[in-house]
This record gives structure tokens, sequence and C-alpha cells, in this order.
């Protein structure tokens, strides 16, 4: 029941949900080489502005600018991780839940094309393994990649506690409660230390249903 549900809520919560933890001012950053944040000051002006209004109720303008920065800048890989977050936040406002196949066909190439160009870009490798995880496998979904890419987002950034939480939160989701928990609690040691109160309050729920 519980898969089923979060299927439903479509692609555009997981990323709403994504993006308000790794923009907050708290966020922690990870200590590996060529990784990338959605965060850090990567990117053009542009990409991080639409980035930014992706948070808030200004989607058109959002999209619009991310596919300005897109324009002038090919191989802005935030520039494509911002499109594919106010296009997913459209689909949501809209009510709608992976709407069509054209759109999942655009928000798939801007992730890949994201995660082409920045393969530790740590935002874009846990937003594509929700992502998957969301999508009915006639859409192209795949738990075994979205679980290879969550992990792959907790060993390129250790100390980065989002990526802790929804790996937790996916293998709880695949009943895998022991090692969610494991997880979790480490998250929220993390996100206690950097003053990430929500992102705490999420790993501890994650560890408290891992705990039965």
């Amino acid at each position: 029941m519980l898969r089923s549900t979060r299927r439903r809520l479509g692609v555009a919560a997981v990323t709403a949900l994504l993006l308000a933890a790794t923009l907050s001012p708290g966020t922690s950053h990870a200590r590996a080489e060529r990784v990338v944040l959605s965060s850090d000051a990567s990117g053009s002006r542009l990409a991080r502005e639409s980035l930014d209004l992706c948070l808030g109720s200004k989607l058109d303008r959002g999209l619009e600018l991310a596919e300005k920065a897109v324009a002038e800048t090919p191989n802005d890989a935030k520039a494509h991780f911002a499109v594919f977050c106010n296009l997913g936040r459209q689909l949501e406002t809209r009510g709608a839940d992976l709407a069509s196949v054209s759109d999942v066909g655009r928000l798939k190439e801007e992730i890949d094309r994201a995660l082409e160009i920045e393969p530790a870009f740590i935002d874009a490798l846990i937003a594509k393994g929700r992502f998957l995880d969301q999508l009915p496998w006639i859409m192209g979904g795949d738990d075994d990649e979205s679980e290879q890419l969550l992990r792959k987002a907790v060993s390129l950034a250790p100390d980065y506690a989002q990526a802790r939480v929804f790996l937790a939160e996916f293998l709880l989701e695949h009943d895998e409660t022991e090692e969610a928990r494991r997880l979790a609690i480490e998250a929220s040691i993390l996100a206690k230390a950097s003053g990430e109160r929500e992102l705490l309050a999420r790993a501890r729920t994650v560890a408290d249903e891992a705990r039965g």
C-alpha cells in the first residue's frame, strides 16, 4: 500500500522535496573530488536562479530561465537539472501525475544530460534514482538502477545527509528495514550536526518506522 500510494504522488513531489532539502542553508558538503551540489556556486547564474524559483510559485518563469540557461550554456549541468525541477513542479501544480509520455521523456532527457555533464552531481543522482523508482516499469521505471544511483550518491558524498535519507527511505519502502534504520540513524547524526531540522525529522521518522 505504501509503495502504490507513493507512486501516485508522481515525480514532481519528490523533486520538490529534494530541492527543498538540498538548497537549505545548513546543507553539509561532501569531501569528494568533483562533487557537485545544487547549493554550491557552480553553474550559471540563470541556472541557480531557476533552481531557486523551483522552490516557489513562479514555475513558468523558472522553466523559462532554465531553458534560457540551457540555450546559452548547453554544458551547464545545473541548467538541465533546473529544467527537470521546474517542469516536474509544473506537472504537480497542474494536478498531473506523469502527465504524458512526452513529459516523461523530456524529464529523462534533462536529468540524463545533467549527469552526462557532471557524473558526480549528487542531487541529480538522487533525483534520477527517485524518478526511476516512481515510474511504472512500462514507462522505464527500474528499481535496481534506482538503488544503484542512490548508493552511488552516498558513496560519493558520505557526509551528505540527504543522500543517506533518500536511500534509507528507498530501502524502507522495499522492506530492507535493518539497513534503512542504520542509514537513517547516520543521517540524523549528520543533520543534527548541520542544524537541518526538517531533514533530521525525516531521518528519525524512517528510523522509527524501520524499527517497527
